[in-house]
């Protein structure tokens, strides 16, 4: 169902389609990226903001029930070992907020053309935004 298994493919695989193995790859290893950079101490918020969605909940569209980890990813193990401040992501083009322990994720998608909830606009925009502290004056 995915486009993506239609359209792109790999040149460093003979230009294959891109297959559910190439992605399951791509999710092993950036995965272990993100794993690496979230263990590495930094002064500040932690703040990610990626496409794809970091856990099964941020999905409320039956449309995606059949295929729903191409829509997200259960990352739930990966954000309770280092509870980032905020998980930023779309993908799904349906806007939510939630948390998992101390880390708030938010879908900050505008959504489809047409099917967005009238009056909403403004809220659904403001999921995007983080408050932060002004340090400019802390040498």
């Amino acid at each position: 169902r995915m486009n993506d298994h239609k359209a792109i493919r790999i040149a460093s695989d003979g230009y294959r389609k891109f297959s559910s193995l190439h992605a399951a790859r791509l999710h092993h290893d950036h995965r272990l990226w993100l794993d690496e950079q979230l263990a590495t101490p930094f002064l500040g918020k932690t703040i990610l903001v990626t496409h794809h969605a970091p856990l099964p909940d941020c999905i409320h569209n039956d449309d995606w029930s059949d295929v729903p980890y191409c829509y997200a990813s259960d990352l739930s193990e990966l954000i309770q070992g280092h509870q980032p401040d905020v998980w930023l992501h779309g993908h799904t083009h349906v806007p939510t907020n939630l948390t998992l322990g101390s880390t708030r994720i938010s879908n900050v998608s505008n959504g489809y053309p047409g099917k967005r909830d009238s009056g909403r606009e403004r809220a659904d925009l403001a999921l995007g935004l983080i408050e932060c502290e002004d340090n400019s004056e802390q040498d």
